[in-house]
């Protein structure tokens, strides 16, 4: 199992593998400056420490497990992690066709609301979902980088998602109290 961060990650890198060009690399670490360049690579890293919101429980389901208790679905937390994501490229008109193609993909869940993004699914042990929201890109053009074949684009953003946690618990028992006070009706639910 992984961190849920590096999941929500593995998430993204595996909607871009499937979504790009079986010839494009995705790695989670920069590249080995030792070794050759891939023509197409991207990089997804973790850029900074993870921001965690910790929640007042909250049931989002349940199920039931016997006539007296059920297995409840809380969340619990809320995490952001700062991201970068770098396209690297052997040639410049194919790095910005990477970026071309990546600017489609990562806009395609936007509903112009703040939470819209692009919206994956948890593996690596994790359920729920998780959001990309990125911005950039940045281009690299240098002409050192250019003479050893390396053309690069930078994108900055963040991935969001929540932490749930399954517990048993007795049925929770929601009492309607009818109260009559001073000649007016009260209503609480407990």
């Amino acid at each position: 199992m992984v961190s849920l961060q590096q999941a929500a990650c593995n998430a993204l890198g595996a909607r871009l593998s499937s979504a790009l060009d079986p010839d494009v690399v995705v790695n989670y670490d920069w590249p080995d400056p030792e070794a050759p360049l891939p023509q197409k690579g991207i990089t997804i890293v973790m850029a900074g420490q993870a921001d965690d919101d910790i929640l007042q429980p909250e049931a989002v389901s349940s199920t039931p497990i016997d006539a007296t208790s059920r297995l409840y679905r809380w969340k619990v937390l809320e995490r952001t992690q700062p991201i970068q994501l770098d396209v690297w490229t052997t040639y410049q008109t194919l790095r910005d066709d990477l970026v071309a193609k990546l600017d489609q993909i990562f806009n395609a869940g936007w509903t112009g609301t703040p939470d819209s993004g692009l919206v994956l699914d948890l593996a690596d042990g994790w359920e729920g979902k998780a959001t990309a929201d990125l911005e950039g890109p940045s281009l690299t053009n240098s002409g050192v980088l250019a003479q050893v074949s390396e053309f690069r684009a930078t994108y900055a953003g963040e991935l969001r998602m929540c932490l749930y946690v399954d517990a048993p618990s007795p049925r929770i028992a929601r009492t309607k109290l009818h109260q009559l006070l001073s000649g007016q009706a009260f209503d609480t639910t407990l």
